[in-house]
């Protein structure tokens, strides 16, 4: 096979290529577990001592000459940070850090504060309820655009029976007024 060696099965004791069964176990060893963290915190004390005695050169004339450690020191003169080499003094980095600290927390709190409200609304029922208001108020507007010309024409029946009862009225009266007329015949005694 192109790019394998059999001495590859032998040293590892199984097959390199894909699809083949693996049948290896791996043995317990008592301990191994509470080794691999001590090793594993030995490496983080090394790579913590190493960061502190980490010391760089910075060119004569620049505030703080001498020694700096992990990119920064106090000034000698007035006690202000020096910078790290960038430019930036370590202040205005925290500035930096903690503006986009603050604006990722914003955002975290917007959505937390959404999934508490949809959580209380699922507990609730509210979003149900809401759902259901919202297709009521939908078909509330559906049925006043439909019925809104059976409205008019209902509308526009009731007045002209309106019109024709004030008609009928005044005719009533007209032919009160000529009855009496007629039968008025002058002052009685």
């Amino acid at each position: 096979r192109p790019g394998f060696r059999p001495a590859d099965r032998i040293e590892r004791g199984h097959s390199v290529v894909a699809e083949s069964a693996d049948t290896r176990q791996l043995h317990d060893h008592p301990g191994a577990e509470e080794h691999a963290g001590d090793a594993v915190r030995a490496e983080q004390r090394r790579a913590a001592l190493d960061l502190r005695r980490a010391e760089t050169q910075l060119r004569e004339g620049e505030p703080g000459s001498g020694t700096v450690r992990r990119g920064f020191e106090l000034d000698d003169t007035g006690g202000e940070i020096a910078h790290d080499g960038a430019g930036k003094t370590v202040a205005e980095r925290i500035r930096a850090a903690t503006a986009g600290l603050l604006e990722k927390a914003g955002r975290v709190g917007e959505r937390l504060r959404g999934m508490a409200d949809d959580v209380w609304s699922y507990a609730t029922g509210e979003r149900g309820a809401e759902r259901a208001r919202h297709g009521l108020e939908q078909a509330g507007a559906e049925f006043e655009r439909a019925a809104a010309p059976v409205v008019a024409r209902l509308n526009g029946i009731e007045a002209h029976r309106e019109q024709e009862r004030a008609a009928q009225h005044r005719k009533a009266l007209e032919l009160e007024r000529s009855q009496r007329q007629r039968t008025y015949n002058g002052p009685s005694l």
